[in-house]
């Protein structure tokens, strides 16, 4: 089997990388790859412990089927983590239970619901914060 070699990257003004790959074949048949990306502005250090309760935007948004959704805690606490439509029914609990302080990303699988705009809900004591989400199928 012939190997894949890298022949060129380039960046455009589309914000694209261009990647020709080569398969060893000749340039006939060699293949070129597309990449989107978008650019790194910003890291977030994520050791230790958050200094407060968040709830993050999920990402990719909007997204089909699976989404990650993170979120922070500061200290112990009961989390429930819910999913609800725009009728206000709860269509899936993410988490329910007693996490200790840290950073957390839950994966959410929304394959059996239809396209539309979501809602998720974190409760983390007196805490609580909504946000909401587009399924695009």
């Amino acid at each position: 089997e012939p190997e894949l070699a890298i022949e060129s990257v380039t960046f455009d003004d589309a914000g694209e990388y261009r990647v020709i790959v080569s398969n060893g074949a000749g340039a006939d048949t060699s293949d070129t790859v597309i990449l989107a990306v978008t650019p790194l502005t910003s890291v977030r250090y994520q050791s230790g412990i958050p200094e407060v309760f968040a709830l993050h935007q999920n990402y990719p948004n909007p997204f089909n089927p699976s989404t990650q959704i993170r979120f922070d805690i500061p200290h112990e606490a009961n989390i429930r983590l819910e999913i609800y439509n725009v009728l206000g029914q709860r269509v899936a609990v993410l988490v329910d239970e007693y996490r200790f302080a840290g950073y957390y990303t839950e994966h959410f699988d929304a394959g059996h619901l239809a396209s539309g705009m979501y809602f998720f809900r974190i409760q983390a004591g007196d805490f609580t914060q909504v946000r909401k989400f587009m399924l695009v199928r």
